[in-house]
């Protein structure tokens, strides 16, 4: 489905969701609902991009300053997850309590699907964990380099940001043999 016609299914569930509000209400908020589905659906194209180039990048400012931040599309997503749930917040707001709807995002999932979507989503989780531990020991190195910190201080952080990516590696090994 093109961008556009999944704009138009989320705002056909989030009609279908706040199709109780009364008739005034509904106009005025209207344009709140339509931002509301295209959010989503950025956020999921946001959240693919994530999982394709990660939740970090590098960057270089000249010859001698580089680094790692947190991806452009990362700093996006939580822009729009934010303003995302202050759109949904508003709208529920305005609803008659009796009136709320479960209309689902997607058909119910088999408790594998479900466990495998645990585990997928503690794997992401790792690596992106392990990427912020490697972007702080780089950061740790060009803070050495330019003097910023002491010997003893970089020592004392390299050492628990090595032992804290061992440690993800471990789980991340644990995750794909869970037994052995």
């Amino acid at each position: 489905m093109t961008k556009d016609e999944r704009i138009q299914a989320e705002l056909a569930r989030l009609m279908k969701i706040y199709q109780d509000l009364p008739e005034n209400t509904l106009e005025v908020m209207l344009p709140l609902i339509q931002n509301a589905a295209f959010m989503k659906v950025t956020m999921d194209d946001l959240q693919e991009e994530i999982k394709e180039n990660g939740a970090v990048e590098t960057y270089q400012n000249g010859a001698n300053q580089s680094g790692r931040k947190q991806a452009a599309a990362m700093q996006a997503y939580n822009q729009t997850i934010r303003n995302y749930n202050n759109a949904i917040k508003a709208l529920s707001a305005k609803m008659p309590v009796t009136s709320v709807k479960y209309v689902p995002l997607k058909p119910e999932k088999t408790p594998e699907e479900i466990q495998a979507q645990r585990v997928e989503s503690e794997r992401r989780n790792i690596k992106t964990d392990m990427q912020i531990a490697e972007a702080h020991l780089i950061q740790l190195d060009g803070w050495r380099r330019e003097g910023r910190i002491t010997k003893e201080k970089y020592k004392e952080e390299a050492e628990a940001a090595k032992a804290r990516m061992e440690a993800l590696k471990r789980k991340l090994w644990e995750l794909d043999y869970p037994e052995g």
